[in-house]
């Protein structure tokens, strides 16, 4: 959930900060990402209200390189994707033959991710 609230924060500025050539469907792009983002969060969120657990009100740590080039937006971007990969499939193996909820969220969304990984681009 953190880290998805990470990506919400991090898309929404990266979207304030892109200018120049292309401006139109990178900000779009990313305002796309940054929805996408806070409804893994909200999904997470209720799966730990759901296992009786307290949501936290943590965000994780946003990647900020302080360079607002829309090339550097978009390599950080994919890199924040590489990262949410990685934790989908560290979550499907934490859940493999616990949790079938769990376990189940990785049919719904790594196809996406791996998608955006594969392509190399974020969208």
């Amino acid at each position: 959930m953190e880290f998805e609230l990470a990506g919400v924060v991090r898309y929404t500025h990266c979207a304030l900060m892109v200018y120049g050539y292309n401006r139109i469907p990178i900000v779009e792009r990313l305002q796309a990402q940054a929805t996408e983002g806070l409804g893994h969060a909200r999904q997470a969120g209720e799966l730990v209200s759901w296992l009786g657990d307290h949501p936290s009100l943590g965000i994780g740590p946003p990647l900020e390189s302080h360079q607002h080039d829309s090339g550097d937006i978009l390599r950080e971007s994919l890199h924040h994707e590489a990262q949410a990969l990685k934790a989908h499939e560290e979550l499907l193996v934490l859940a493999k033959d616990k949790n079938v909820r769990l376990a189940g969220l990785g049919p719904d969304a790594l196809p996406m991710a791996v998608g955006v990984i594969w392509r190399g681009d974020p969208g």
